[in-house]
């Protein structure tokens, strides 16, 4: 289930049954305030009930708020799936907090700083994202050039500027990221040291889940020097769809790829520069293991030396340019590759 757009209510002895990748957020009332799933908890008795023939999945997301006429109690949100505590927030965060509590296999919406002493002490909810090196949580959402936006998973990125030990930007499990950039930007790892949590990849922005780029700033990542180096690395599909400039970088190392995406990379718009330097094994300016689609923007892809091979766009399957777009590449072995015999390189206008 999918909502946003309006709210839903939960009147007086209504319970509420939800599951899957459930998601409730983004949505107001008409004084502007956060209203998702609003509980009208009149008889004490109104919940959440957690679907057990579909349950919550990784990406599900539900804002909550309650009506308490008889006070500002700590209530049940779910009398079950303790362990789906962080899919749940409240939409009155500034004095309502999700809680659970040891022993009791239920979700709880607390009021904050409660004298009863019930439930457990409150800690910060990971967003499981990294921002220059410092963890992202309901308590720590911005910082110099960056700030966050848990409900709809959008960074943005104003005048960041990071060089240090590991990713600027990374989420180690799967989940989205939607990254906004504004004014100039600017991401070096600088480690040669293998991370657990990339692959053992080296990578400037590492992104477990899909990865989408929009905004009219610029953004300028680099890897690291570790056994693979990536400028800008996603496991599932990136899409950039920006008015600004995007330099992704990959240093000299074993392998080396300006920018990798497992499931697809779309380009509709932007200024993009994909380089890959020597590399001892294979170089590649952009490298997908999908279809790559480009069908606009300028973008300049690049891969210098490799010892096995070196191409400037490589694809898995399919490679799709449209004539809007204005796409330069270069590589030692080629300019162009795609591995499957069956599938074409194809030149069309897009609709």
């Amino acid at each position: 289930m999918e909502h946003q757009g309006c709210w839903i209510t939960a009147y007086q002895g209504a319970d509420v049954t939800i599951g899957g990748s459930a998601k409730i957020y983004g949505n107001k009332n008409s004084n502007g305030e956060n209203s998702n799933l609003y509980i009208y908890r009149y008889n004490s008795s109104e919940k959440i009930n957690l679907s057990t023939t579909v349950p919550l999945t990784t990406g599900a997301k539900i804002g909550v708020g309650y009506y308490q006429p008889y006070g500002k109690n700590e209530i049940p949100l779910a009398d079950s799936g303790k362990q789906f505590k962080d899919a749940f927030f409240t939409d009155d965060d500034k004095n309502y907090e999700i809680t659970t509590k040891d022993g009791v296999d239920g979700i709880f919406y607390s009021p904050k700083n409660s004298s009863g002493g019930s439930s457990t002490p409150s800690t910060p909810t990971s967003y499981k994202l990294r921002v220059g090196g410092v963890e992202v949580t309901s308590a720590n959402t911005s910082g110099t050039g960056w700030s966050y936006d848990n409900q709809t998973n959008t960074l943005t990125l104003d005048g960041f500027n990071y060089e240090g030990d590991g990713s600027g930007i990374e989420i180690e499990t799967l989940q989205d990221l939607n990254i906004i950039i504004k004014n100039e930007n600017r991401i070096k790892n600088i480690s040669s040291s293998y991370s657990s949590s990339t692959n053992g990849w080296s990578c400037g922005i590492y992104v477990h889940g899909n990865l989408t780029i929009t905004g009219d700033g610029t953004l300028d990542v680099t890897g690291g020097t570790a056994d693979t180096s990536h400028g800008i690395s996603v496991l599932g599909k990136l899409e950039i769809d920006s008015q600004g400039t995007i330099i992704a970088k990959a240093q000299a190392t074993a392998g080396t790829s300006g920018i990798f995406a497992y499931d697809g990379i779309v380009i509709k718009n932007g200024n993009i520069t994909a380089y890959a330097a020597e590399a001892t094994n294979s170089s590649r300016g952009i490298e997908c293991n999908g279809d790559i689609t480009i069908s606009g923007g300028t973008v300049a892809a690049k891969a210098e030396k490799g010892e096995t091979l070196s191409y400037g766009l490589e694809s898995d399957k399919k490679i799709t340019i449209s004539p809007n777009a204005v796409v330069t590449a270069s590589g030692v072995t080629a300019a162009l590759n795609k591995n499957q015999k069956d599938i074409l390189v194809r030149l069309v206008q897009l609709s």
